[in-house]
């Protein structure tokens, strides 16, 4: 078991806010000016933007499965 001390806890909630609680503010935010569709492709892409970022930053080589992902 986890012992929440805290130090933990105050880990706990600033990455919940940081990963989840402010992205999902700004996405949601983000749908009357944009439209869904296009906030939804943005939120689907951000794997594919992700791995073409490691790669421009030579964190990561191309390889077969990132390239057709």
């Amino acid at each position: 078991p986890i012992r929440l001390t805290p130090h933990k806890l105050r880990y706990f909630f600033v990455t919940a806010a940081i990963s989840y609680a402010i992205p999902n503010l700004l996405m949601f935010s983000a749908i009357p000016h944009l439209g869904a569709g296009y906030t939804g492709i943005m939120f689907t892409l951000s794997p594919v933007i992700t791995l073409v970022f490691s790669i421009l930053l030579g964190v990561r080589s191309p390889n077969l499965l990132g390239v057709t992902g």
